[in-house]
């Protein structure tokens, strides 16, 4: 009878006992992972978010003549509509702390509330010719981004398998690069002149406006995690801000990830932001220099999209990443000749070949920081390479601005820019990315994150 009642009692709590797995290391794991349809619905929403900021970061770099004409200011003034983009990463340390601490809904949130507040000021500005209005709501919409950039990798992590992530985090971290192709090859079809500036500015706040009611509607959590993610008492909580500092100091692999990413990125909003200037000065129109521009965006993520399925599979990641840094970098260099040759195929073929090299490495490096240097948050390191290579952008962008030679031949021709842009990627970003794993460092190149995840799951697997 007593054995009976045992046995009843048992049963009655067996659901509880079936919740909580409690490992040997003394952590508890909830339910088991599982993976749900919604989480698109978020990837989606944050690929949005990100791709309207970029779009309207290019609204005037792409027509700098007429924005010159609108606001009544020179080249440079119109530069700084870049730069200012570039500028709002410096509080990134906020942005990470904000993500960290509040999570991936909350810092969407504020994304999205600065987007809106910020576009619909813009255009503002624009309409009355007010240059400082104009700026101010360019500022904001910058600002917007830091709380946008850093969530791909995170969310990936949260919603998504450890052997699914390359394709969401490359999913997201390109929506940039979309939204550069979207800003420089609509901008000159929506701008044929002046007067139809505002109009360009408006239908852009219209779509930043949707997608960000859109993003509302974003979960914050998974209602169960995507992975098993079991760690010793010791690791069972990520390191704090101090202590990803100081190991991040210490890591030689960091540094090589984190200069080539930085600098990389840097280039390309360089790059984007003074291409009109690098080819108008030989004939080329603003609508080829767009296209040019949209290419190297747009062939690039697509790209990066069906190779990154593959990369994860054969765990490819740091071969593709020196291949892909190695052929950006061979890009910038053929470059150079590219405006004297006035060839509209030349510069479309280099364009297209060094915006796949750049999108694939730029996804690719993203997910080898949050494997190589875990238990460093992801949302980390991301929002730390990102942040600091929109603000190295600045002086890159001022220093290449200053190359132009208004005697040159033709006048305005900037090839000593050019080649000091090429020398950046050669010293920067080849040579950094192709010592990564050298010198008897191969084993600080493992994938620690999945190891640890991995080997989780089959010690779970075994009771």
């Amino acid at each position: 009878m007593h054995d009976m009642k045992d046995f009843w009692s048992v049963k009655k709590v067996m659901p509880d006992l079936e919740a909580v797995v409690t490992t040997s290391v003394g952590e508890v794991v909830g339910s088991p992972p599982r993976l749900y349809k919604r989480r698109f619905y978020g990837l989606a929403s944050i690929f949005l978010s990100n791709a309207v900021l970029t779009w309207a970061w290019l609204s005037f770099a792409m027509v700098n003549d007429l924005a010159q004409e609108r606001f009544g200011v020179d080249t440079t003034a119109i530069n700084w509509f870049s730069n200012v983009y570039s500028l709002a990463f410096a509080p990134f340390l906020v942005s990470g702390w904000f993500i960290n601490r509040y999570g991936i809904k909350k810092s969407l949130l504020v994304a999205i509330s600065g987007t809106v507040v910020g576009s619909w000021l813009r255009y503002g500005g624009v309409v009355i010719s007010s240059y400082p209005i104009t700026m101010a709501g360019q500022a904001l919409l910058g600002v917007s981004q830091i709380f946008i950039v850093p969530l791909p990798m995170s969310y990936s992590k949260m919603w998504f398998n450890p052997d699914q992530r390359v394709l969401p985090t490359t999913i997201g971290s390109l929506a940039t690069t979309i939204g550069s192709m979207l800003g420089s090859i609509t901008t000159p079809y929506m701008t044929p002149t002046v007067d139809s500036l505002p109009r360009a500015v408006l239908i852009v706040s219209i779509i930043s406006t949707a997608t960000s009611a859109l993003a509302i509607f974003v979960p914050a959590d998974p209602p169960t995690p995507a992975s098993y993610n079991v760690e010793p008492p010791s690791n069972s909580q990520r390191l704090s801000r101090s202590e990803s500092i100081r190991f991040l100091a210490k890591s030689l692999e960091f540094w090589l990830l984190a200069i080539t990413f930085i600098i990389s990125l840097g280039l390309f909003n360089t790059w984007s932001t003074l291409l009109f200037l690098y080819l108008t000065p030989y004939g080329f129109p603003a609508t080829d220099v767009g296209l040019t521009a949209g290419l190297f965006s747009g062939v690039g993520v697509s790209i990066a999209l069906l190779v990154a399925p593959f990369i994860d599979k054969w765990k490819l990641h740091v071969p593709t990443a020196k291949i892909t840094a190695t052929g950006s970098t061979i890009g910038y260099v053929i470059f150079i000749w590219i405006p004297q040759v006035q060839s509209r195929v030349f510069a479309f073929t280099v364009g297209t070949v060094m915006g796949v090299c750049g999108s694939i490495f730029v996804s690719v490096a993203l997910e080898l920081m949050a494997e190589m240097l875990y238990p460093v948050p992801e949302e980390f390191c991301a929002t730390f390479v990102w942040c600091v290579g929109n603000l190295i952008a600045v002086p890159i962008t001022y220093g290449l601005n200053a190359g132009a030679n208004p005697n040159g031949n033709p006048p305005g021709e900037m090839k000593a820019s050019l080649i000091a842009q090429a020398v950046l990627a050669v010293v920067l970003v080849a040579i950094p990315i192709n010592l990564l794993g050298l010198f008897g460092r191969e084993k600080n190149t493992r994938f620690f994150r999945r190891e640890n995840q991995m080997s989780a799951a089959a010690g779970l697997g075994k009771r």
